[in-house]
């Protein structure tokens, strides 16, 4: 009864193989609302707690074990090793610049020596030479993007936009965040990149 039909995204029904297209609908909530309970947030911060554990004494450990075995890897699929980042888990509403507000994770641009500098969103364009989308959107500003799919597209293997800053490769995620973040020396961050550093070999 709370569900109601959307017009799918433009670029969901390409995912799809051509036969499952005509038939795919998305589904959405209307809204969700529901009274807390004692038993409903013990229940959840009983499954955060479960989670918790399994990132720090199994995830963690197995993923720095993986990275020492194939360390080779880490050189592969790199994006010229500068780092950009909008930040995450903002800490204040007051600024109505998002790149200006203060965040746990700070946003700016990291170069490969891990020099930071101010992040001009402006600089920042998305390439789709080898995305799923037509040539003629490519190193546009992403308030100014499109997405013309062209899956059949020659060298094409990805939905995803290649970030650009002044025209060249950055890695941007989680990886980013950190990396910049600990650019900034912002302790949390520096303490947890420096502990895991320290237990590579």
């Amino acid at each position: 009864e709370n569900l109601r039909k959307i017009r799918p995204p433009r670029d969901y029904n390409l995912m799809l193989a051509p036969a499952e297209r005509k038939k795919s609908m998305f589904w959405a909530l209307e809204t969700v609302e529901e009274k807390p309970t004692v038993d409903k947030i013990s229940a959840f911060l009983w499954r955060v707690n479960e989670i918790r554990e399994f990132i720090n004494n199994v995830y963690l450990s197995d993923v720095m074990r993986i990275a020492e075995k194939y360390g080779d890897y880490l050189e592969m699929g790199a994006s010229g090793y500068r780092f950009l980042s909008y930040g995450a888990f903002n800490l204040d509403r007051n600024s109505i610049d998002q790149t200006k507000r203060s965040r746990l994770y700070k946003q700016g641009l990291a170069d490969p020596a891990l020099k930071l500098t101010d992040l001009e969103p402006e600089r920042i364009t998305e390439q789709v030479k080898n995305s799923w989308y037509e040539d003629e959107i490519t190193n546009r500003h992403p308030s100014r993007g499109d997405t013309v799919p062209s899956e059949n597209k020659s060298g094409g293997y990805s939905w995803i936009k290649a970030p650009r800053y002044d025209g060249e490769p950055c890695e941007v995620g989680p990886l980013a965040r950190l990396a910049v973040g600990h650019s900034w020396g912002h302790p949390p961050v520096r303490d947890l990149v420096e502990k895991s550093l320290s237990g590579m070999k």
